[in-house]
C-alpha cells in the first residue's frame, strides 16, 4: 500500500512539474521561435538584396521586376519561403516606380528600392526591430530616407497581414 501511495505521489508531482515548465518555459520558447524567424526573414532579405544587385548589374541597371525573376535568372536558387510561424505571404520587390515611390517634393534619391514581406505576428516584428537596433516597437517614419533610418532592414505595422518587414537594397 505504501508503494500505490508513493506512485502516486510521484505522478502528481512530474504532473505540476510538467505543467509549470509548460506556463514559465511557454514564454521562453515563444519568444525564442520569434527570434529565430526573425532571422530567417533577415537573411531572406540579404538573399535577395544580394541577387537584386547582381542582376542589375548583369542588365545595365536595369531592376528586377519580382523576386521569381531573380530564381529563373539563377541570382538566387529558390523563392525565399518565411518561416511558417511567421504566417508570412510572398516577399515583393519595390523600386522608385512602386507604391512608396517618391513624390514631387522629395529627391528620387532619397527612397530605396527595398524588398517587403507581410507577416501576422508582432513578436516577430519586434525582435526584427531588436536586430536593426531599433526600439522595441513597430513604428517607422514613412517618408524620405527616414524610412529606414540607419538600419538596412526595419519592421513596422501595416500590409494585409499585419506588419510589414522590409530590406533595403540600396
Amino acid at each position: 500500500m505504501a508503494n500505490l501511495i508513493v506512485t502516486v505521489i510521484a505522478i502528481a508531482l512530474v504532473a505540476v512539474a510538467s505543467l509549470m515548465g509548460a506556463y514559465y518555459g511557454g514564454s521562453a520558447f515563444l519568444k525564442g521561435s520569434a527570434k529565430a524567424a526573425a532571422s530567417a526573414l533577415v537573411n531572406q532579405g540579404q538573399q535577395i538584396a544580394a541577387g537584386w544587385v547582381l542582376f542589375a548589374n548583369d542588365n545595365g541597371g536595369t531592376a528586377p521586376t519580382s523576386v521569381e525573376v531573380l530564381v529563373t535568372g539563377n541570382y538566387i536558387t529558390e523563392n525565399p519561403v518565411a518561416p511558417s510561424s511567421a504566417d508570412a505571404l510572398n516577399w515583393v520587390l519595390y523600386d522608385l516606380e512602386g507604391p512608396y515611390a517618391a513624390t514631387t517634393n522629395e529627391e528620387l534619391g532619397d527612397i530605396p528600392a527595398f524588398a517587403a514581406v507581410t507577416f501576422a505576428k508582432v513578436e516577430i516584428c519586434k525582435e526584427v526591430n531588436v536586430a536593426a537596433g531599433v526600439a522595441d516597437g513597430v513604428a517607422w517614419s514613412t517618408t524620405g530616407s527616414g524610412l529606414f533610418g540607419d538600419s538596412r532592414f526595419i519592421c513596422a505595422t501595416g500590409g494585409t497581414n499585419g506588419y510589414v518587414m522590409a530590406y533595403k537594397i540600396q
